[in-house]
Order: C-alpha cells, then structure tokens, then sequence
C-alpha cells in the first residue's frame, strides 16, 4: 500500500461488512492495514445506514418503518439508534415488518 501510496494511487477499500465504514477501518488498522494511506472505506453496513437515515431515493422512502431484525449476538449486536436511525420500528412478528434487515445470523435482536 505505501508503495501504491508513493506513486500517487489512490485507494478504496470495499466491504461487503454489516460494519459501519468507522468500525472496519479501525479493523484494518488493527491487523495492520495504514488506513492513513487509504482514500476511504466503503461497507454495505454503512451504505444501508446512510439510506435509512436519509432516504435518499424512492427505494429508500418505499421500505416502510417496521423491520424485523437479525443481529450478531454479543459485542458486535448492532443496533439502529446507535447509530442515529431512529424512524424505525423494530418488530418481532414477521408479518408486521416491512423489511427484514440482516446483520447477522446468530440471533433476531429482540
């Protein structure tokens, strides 16, 4: 990456990671990874965040406000206030939400 730095090449990490793009950059910069030489860090987590914060397009506004929600289960359980989404109803009966939102397999978060 220093390398590429050096010779002016710009660099963007994409992540498929349920993560928001702060918390695998502080991945990365745990296993090693100069995120200083990075022009940033995309993640699927983070762009699925923007949209339901800002419902940018009508695909956004079109998925409701009821979701039901499966989570990682323990210190990596994401939840959606946290992280400043707070139009939404978290639901535990399928049949009431309008979208599914999936972080992670090991449990629904209620």
């Amino acid at each position: 990456l220093r390398e590429l730095a050096s010779r002016g090449v710009r660099m963007l990490i994409l992540s498929n990671s349920s993560r928001c793009p702060e918390a695998v950059e502080g991945f990365l910069a745990k296993v090693g990874i100069e995120t200083h030489l990075l022009a940033g860090v995309i993640s699927s987590g983070g762009l699925v965040r923007d949209g339901l914060r800002t419902r940018p397009t009508p695909f956004w506004h079109q998925l409701g406000h009821r979701y039901m929600h499966f989570n990682w289960g323990g210190s990596f359980s994401v939840n959606l206030s946290d992280l400043g989404i707070r139009d939404v109803t978290e639901v535990d009966n399928p049949e009431e939400a309008d979208f599914v939102l999936l972080h992670g397999m090991e449990c629904a978060a209620h």
